[in-house]
């Protein structure tokens, strides 16, 4: 008789085991772009050496200081475009055989450029001194609006020029390199190097042997519109821009038995698994199109 009470409750417990199954199925190429703000400005100020004729006497006469704004609007953290407006005087003393003389003149250049970040690309995992740090690259082109007045001493004492002042307008390339540390949230420290190249050769009035050109140095402070709300695009990484998809954990329970209770309960947890499946099916592809979009 025990021998039977043994078995018999021995096998109604094995009737109502529950064995519970955790399956994790990853999600690949469905995680969408984390939110992240894309407006910034910025102003900055800094110094241009503009090389044409005349030769002023020293390299130091070629220096002048320059001013400018720019608005960017950056897509992701690789890519972005801009529109920048700069003056720059490149008025100075010269001298040209037997007379010496200066002239006033500069630039209202209209730029429209895009900016690729370097950092990004080559460093997509960053971190320490690179999570605060981005190297961008600058190309882009518009118009330049220039003006000259030029005068001269003769070495007798007297005084002639060139009558009013000249102005014309010339097309224009730019090349540059920007790096920007991240002040805060909503500021950014930016130094750049910038290379302009405009297509005529009389910035001066002066005729030269080549297109003029200029180097340009400058020091900004730039404000991400929206950064308080969110990170900006143009200071994250592409790892916290795309972050990884986390698996999802489908909870799949087995009941161990045969009686029709059992039976039943165990339909209705497969029936229960095949719509979590499709479920999950469709919120991938669903994820996908607008992901591609």
């Amino acid at each position: 008789m025990c021998m039977i009470s043994l078995f018999a409750i021995v096998t109604a417990q094995e009737k109502e085991t529950i064995i519970k199954i955790d399956t994790i199925v990853p999600v690949q190429n469905t995680c969408l772009a984390a939110p992240a703000s894309h407006w910034s400005f910025g102003f900055k100020t800094g110094v241009s050496k503009y090389l044409m004729p005349p030769v002023s006497p020293t390299e130091y006469d070629r220096l002048n200081l320059m001013i400018g704004g720019m608005v960017d609007y950056t897509f992701n953290p690789f890519i972005g475009i801009g529109l920048e407006y700069d003056f720059n005087d490149y008025s100075r003393p010269y001298t040209y055989r037997d007379y010496a003389g200066s002239f006033k003149g500069g630039t209202n250049d209209l730029i429209l450029y895009g900016s690729v970040n370097l950092t990004n690309a080559l460093v997509p995992f960053r971190a320490g001194f690179w999570k605060n740090m981005s190297i961008y690259g600058d190309v882009g082109g518009g118009i330049g609006l220039y003006h000259y007045y030029k005068y001269y001493n003769l070495i007798n004492g007297s005084i002639s020029d060139n009558g009013p002042i000249s102005k014309e307008e010339t097309m224009m390339v730019k090349l540059g390199v920007n790096i920007e540390f991240e002040l805060s949230k909503s500021l950014n420290l930016c130094f750049a190097g910038q290379y302009n190249q405009y297509n005529t050769q009389f910035l001066t009035g002066s005729t030269s042997h080549k297109n003029c050109d200029a180097h340009i140095w400058t020091l900004a402070l730039r404000y991400k519109i929206g950064s308080i709300r969110s990170k900006h695009a143009r200071n994250i990484s592409p790892c916290e821009y795309m972050p990884e998809p986390s698996p999802i954990i489908i909870n799949e329970t087995y009941l161990k038995g045969d009686t029709e209770e059992l039976q039943n309960r165990l339909k209705a947890a497969e029936k229960e698994n095949k719509a979590s499946k499709q479920k999950l099916k469709k919120m991938k592809e669903e994820a996908e199109k607008v992901f591609l979009q």
